[in-house]
């Protein structure tokens, strides 16, 4: 989803704060971020990390973990999500 840079439109940034539609995050849920801050963004972003925590998520920053992401899903992995 949009918003792991912490534009204040972005799904992300809505489900942190409960006000998406159609998503929530809470206990128990693991969110991944991939990108790294626009640069005048971090505050922003951050700001979003930390109501993710509130809500009980686990939150695993690439830029903090050893992990490595492309930022897009293979068509497999859209596959087994949407089944």
């Amino acid at each position: 989803m949009t918003g792991s840079r912490g534009e204040p439109m972005a799904a992300l940034n809505r489900i942190a704060s409960g006000d998406h539609r159609e998503a929530a995050i809470g206990e128990g849920d693991t969110v991944v971020v991939t990108a790294t801050p626009i640069p005048g963004n971090e505050t922003a972003l951050y700001r979003v990390i930390s109501r993710l925590f509130r809500v009980g998520a686990e939150v695993i920053c690439v830029s903090l973990a050893l992990v490595q992401v492309s930022g897009y899903a293979s068509r497999d992995e859209l596959r087994r999500m949407l089944v």
